[in-house]
C-alpha cells in the first residue's frame, strides 16, 4: 500500500530551534504568572490573618471589659468559705463595704482627720506597719465573715433557717442600697445574699444567746462550790522582808530579825496598834521620814475577794474562822519576807442592792479636751431623740460611739452596779441611786475622777432584783455558759481565699 504524501515542505534545523524557543517562553510565562498569582494569593492571606488577629484582639479586650463589668468574675471567685457555705468577691463587697464605712463614721464623729486619702485607691495606700490600707480592711472584713460563716454553719447544723419574713427584708434593704461604692459588677442580687448571709448568723447568735438561762439553784450551786469568789474581807498587811546578806549597820535585817519584829506586829490587838507599831518601825528601824512611814501606813488596808487573796490567807479567813482584829503571819515558798495580816473586817457576801444603766463613755483625750467631749455628747443626745428617744436608740448609739471596752458590744448596758462601785466615779452613783429615779431617765455626767476623765451619757434601765453577789454569781455562770457557745464556734473551719479577695477593685 503507497504511502500516503502529507502536505507542505519539512522543517528544517534552524525552525524547530526557534519552535522549541517560543515554547519554552511561553512556559516561562506562564510560571512566572502562576508565582505572581501565588504571591497575591499570599499577600491577600497575611493581610486577613493580620487584620483578623487585631480584630481577635480587640474582641477579646472588649470581652474581658464586658465580663468585668458583668460581674462574672466577682461572682465566681470565692473570698470565703466554709462546708456548706460560700462567699463570692461580689458577696464579699457588702461587708467589706460595711467595715469601711464604720471606720469612717467613727472617725468623723470623734472629729479626727483619716490616715488615708479617700478619694485614691486603697491599694495604693500604705498604712505606717508597710501594708495598705486595702490590706487593712481585708483583715476587718475578714474577721466579721469568719465569725459570721462559724455561726451560718452552727444554724446548718441545727436546721435553723430564715423566715420568709426574714428574707423579704434582705430582698427590701438590697433594693435600697446605694450602690455607688461598689466596684462594678457587684449586683443587687449578691448584695442580698450577702445580707441573708448576715442576718442567718447574726439572728442565729442571738438565739443562742437569748437561750442562755441562770437558775436560782445554778447561782446557789455556783456560790456554793467557789465561795471564796463571792465573798470579801478588809485587812491590813505589811511585808517585812530579809536578806541572807544583810549588815547590821545597814536598814536590811536578817532572817531571825524579820521574823521577830514580824510576831511583835501579829501581837498587836488593834488596827490603830497595828498601824502606829509600822509606822515606828519604818522610823526607827527602815530609816524612812516621818512623811514617807504615813505613806506607807495608809497603802496597808486591803479589801477585795478571797480569790485575790492567796490560798494560805483565803482558806485562813474563811475555813478557820478568825475573830475579828486577829493576824496571821505568812510566808510563801521562795520569797525572803513575812506577810503580816490583821483581819479588820469579816467574810461577807456583798448583799447590797444594784442597778442596771446603759452609758455611753466619751473620754477627754478623745475629744481634745473636757468641753470637747461634752460638745460631743450634747449632739448625740440630740440625735438619739431623733431616733426615737428609747432604750433601744440609745443602745445603737452606744455601739457606735463608746470608748467603754466592757459594755459597747451589748449596747453599753451595766448590769447589777452597786453603790460602792468606782469604775465611773463617784456622781454616776449619787445620780443612779436618788430617790426620784425611774426608766428611761437620762443625764450626762463630766466624770473627772473616772480614770483620765470622761463625759458619761446614761440611760437608766431598772432597779436590778439580784444583790449584788447573786449577780456575780450569775454572771460568771452566764460568761460560762457563753464560753461554750465560743468553743463551738471555734470548732468550725472558715477559708479565706486571699489571693482572690486581692483582686477587689478598692
Amino acid at each position: 500500500m503507497a504511502k500516503k504524501k502529507t502536505g507542505g515542505r519539512k522543517k528544517t534545523s534552524a525552525q524547530n530551534l526557534r519552535m522549541q524557543e517560543i515554547k519554552a517562553e511561553k512556559r516561562a510565562s506562564a510560571r512566572a504568572e502562576r508565582q505572581l498569582q501565588r504571591r497575591k494569593k499570599l499577600l491577600r492571606i497575611t493581610t486577613i490573618t493580620a487584620a483578623s488577629v487585631v480584630a481577635v484582639a480587640a474582641v477579646a479586650v472588649g470581652a474581658v471589659y464586658l465580663v468585668r463589668r458583668s460581674g462574672v468574675l466577682l461572682r465566681t471567685q470565692t473570698a470565703a468559705s466554709t462546708k456548706h457555705y460560700s462567699l463570692s468577691n461580689a458577696a464579699y463587697c457588702y461587708f467589706y463595704d460595711q467595715c469601711y464605712n464604720n471606720y469612717i463614721d467613727y472617725f468623723e464623729a470623734a472629729g479626727k482627720q483619716l490616715a488615708f486619702d479617700p478619694t485614691k485607691k486603697l491599694r495604693n495606700q500604705q498604712t505606717t506597719d508597710g501594708t495598705t490600707w486595702h490590706d487593712y480592711f481585708l483583715q476587718s472584713t475578714n474577721s466579721v465573715v469568719q465569725n459570721l460563716l462559724q455561726y451560718c454553719e452552727m444554724a446548718y447544723d441545727a436546721d435553723y433557717h430564715l423566715t420568709e419574713e426574714q428574707l423579704a427584708t434582705c430582698a427590701n434593704n438590697a433594693a435600697k442600697l446605694d450602690m455607688t461604692a461598689m466596684p462594678k459588677g457587684v449586683r443587687r442580687e449578691d448584695i442580698q445574699k450577702a445580707m441573708e448571709l448576715e442576718l442567718l448568723g447574726n439572728s442565729y447568735y442571738e438565739k443562742l444567746i437569748n437561750e442562755i438561762e441562770v437558775t436560782d439553784e445554778e447561782i446557789r450551786q455556783g456560790y456554793e462550790k467557789n465561795k471564796p469568789a463571792y465573798q470579801t474581807w478588809d485587812m491590813l498587811c505589811y511585808t517585812i522582808a530579809w536578806r541572807e546578806d544583810a549588815d547590821a549597820t545597814a536598814t536590811s535585817l536578817k532572817q531571825e530579825d524579820a521574823k521577830r519584829y514580824a510576831e511583835e506586829l501579829a501581837a498587836c490587838k488593834s488596827p490603830q496598834a497595828f498601824e502606829a507599831y509600822v509606822k515606828d518601825f519604818l522610823v526607827n528601824v527602815k530609816q524612812e521620814t516621818a512623811d514617807e512611814a504615813q505613806n506607807l501606813v495608809n497603802a496597808m488596808k486591803l479589801s477585795t475577794s478571797g480569790a485575790r487573796y492567796s490560798a494560805e490567807v483565803s482558806h485562813w479567813a474563811m475555813e478557820e474562822a478568825p475573830a475579828l482584829y486577829d493576824t496571821l503571819i505568812a510566808s510563801e515558798d521562795g520569797q525572803k519576807s513575812y506577810q503580816v495580816y490583821m483581819l479588820t473586817s469579816l467574810p461577807a457576801r456583798n448583799e447590797s442592792d444594784a442597778v442596771d444603766f446603759c452609758v455611753i463613755v466619751l473620754p477627754y483625750s478623745t475629744y481634745t479636751d473636757a468641753q470637747g467631749a461634752r460638745r460631743q455628747a450634747d449632739t448625740l443626745m440630740e440625735q438619739w431623740q431623733k431616733n426615737g428617744g428609747d432604750e433601744s436608740a440609745f443602745r445603737d448609739l452606744a455601739s457606735m460611739h463608746t470608748s467603754d471596752a466592757s459594755t459597747y458590744q451589748n449596747g453599753g448596758v451595766v448590769s447589777a452596779y452597786s453603790a460602792d462601785c468606782t469604775t465611773y466615779g463617784k456622781d454616776i452613783v449619787a445620780w443612779l441611786y436618788a430617790d426620784e429615779r425611774k426608766r428611761g431617765d437620762t443625764t450626762i455626767i463630766s466624770a473627772d475622777d473616772a480614770g483620765n476623765g470622761a463625759v458619761l451619757m446614761v440611760y437608766y434601765l431598772e432597779d436590778n432584783p439580784l444583790a449584788v453577789w447573786e449577780n456575780q454569781v450569775k454572771d460568771d455562770l452566764y460568761e460560762a455558759k457563753l464560753q461554750r457557745i465560743t468553743d463551738q464556734q471555734k470548732l468550725v473551719l472558715v477559708s479565706l481565699h486571699q489571693e482572690m479577695q486581692q483582686k477587689l477593685d478598692f
